[in-house]
């Protein structure tokens, strides 16, 4: 059974991860993402030129700054 809070902290977690690839990658086409509590995972989907090993880490970085921490991207 799904409870509010639940759906509100993954409400809350969406639009948190909507505003990360606003901000911080809005120079690449991110096709799908989603973020998934049980597995502690944030997934992005770009599409275009590969996003180099250090800008992975930027963003790494920065989502772990953010309230993502403890999810792994």
């Amino acid at each position: 059974m799904i409870t509010a809070l639940v759906t509100v902290r993954q409400s809350y977690l969406d639009s948190q991860l909507q505003s990360f690839v606003d901000s911080e990658m809005s120079s690449i086409y991110v096709s799908k993402q989603s973020v998934d509590r049980n597995q502690r995972k944030i997934s992005l989907f770009v599409v275009g030129s590969q996003v180099s090993s250090q800008e992975k880490q930027r963003l790494k970085k920065t989502a772990a700054e953010l309230s993502f921490d403890g999810l792994q991207t």
